[in-house]
């Protein structure tokens, strides 16, 4: 997608690589440039392509759920239901996006 969202280039900035530590930063960089280079629509592009698309909506499930700080996107917080208030037990959550 040309251009991409800023938020796509939070996730897979060097930055965020190193604090979630799944991927090498260096070749996530690498790739995000050649792939550029390859002629559009063509397996290799494509393969590329979909391995940065892994990467990202990686980045992505790790700031949604495992605490942030990776975009400038909201993160996923649990909030009790109205039943569980009431019951004493905070454990039955409702999912609730925090900006």
């Amino acid at each position: 997608m040309e251009p991409e969202p800023p938020f796509v280039a939070q996730l897979l900035s060097e930055e965020s690589l190193c604090k979630t530590g799944y991927f090498d930063s260096a070749a996530v960089a690498r790739w995000r440039t050649d792939f550029r280079k390859m002629r559009p629509g063509s397996l290799p592009r494509l393969s590329v392509e979909m391995g940065l698309m892994a990467v990202a909506g990686t980045q992505l499930w790790h700031h949604l759920f495992m605490g942030g700080g990776l975009a400038d996107l909201p993160e996923w917080s649990a909030v009790p239901t109205p039943a569980a208030v009431e019951a004493g037990a905070a454990s039955t959550a409702i999912p609730l996006m925090k900006s």
